[in-house]
């Protein structure tokens, strides 16, 4: 069984999340929210990923730096260290949730069918 992060396919700023997971070779799959058993309610609203290696799911911000700390590169590796940082030690998580209740307005509607196809 492979980890897998669920995103918003309607979304901008989550199409190019996932965009930006298989450029730099993350061991992710990448499927639309719609695709997993949860209530509407949170898929609308949050990244979900699943690490198949300890059978556990991740929400909101841990679900991004789970899929971040599965890339092969480098420069995702600092990201991840860097916004590990500012999420654990200065307590931005409320940044995350302001980003995820505005993010269709903030980054517009956006459904790029090769990173769809086949999810």
């Amino acid at each position: 069984m492979k980890n897998i992060v669920y995103l918003d396919s309607d979304c901008g700023m989550c199409t190019f999340f996932g965009m930006s997971l298989k450029k730099y070779n993350c061991d992710i799959v990448i499927k639309k929210n719609k695709k997993i058993n949860f209530p509407v309610s949170l898929t609308n609203k949050t990244i979900i990923a699943f690490d198949a290696k300890k059978e556990k799911y991740y929400f909101q911000f841990q679900a991004v730096f789970f899929a971040l700390s599965k890339s092969n590169t480098f420069l995702l590796r600092i990201i991840f260290s860097f916004l590990l940082f500012l999420f654990l030690f200065l307590n931005l998580s409320f940044l995350y949730e302001y980003m995820s209740k505005n993010r269709k307005l903030i980054f517009k509607q956006k459904d790029i069918c090769n990173l769809w196809e086949n999810n």
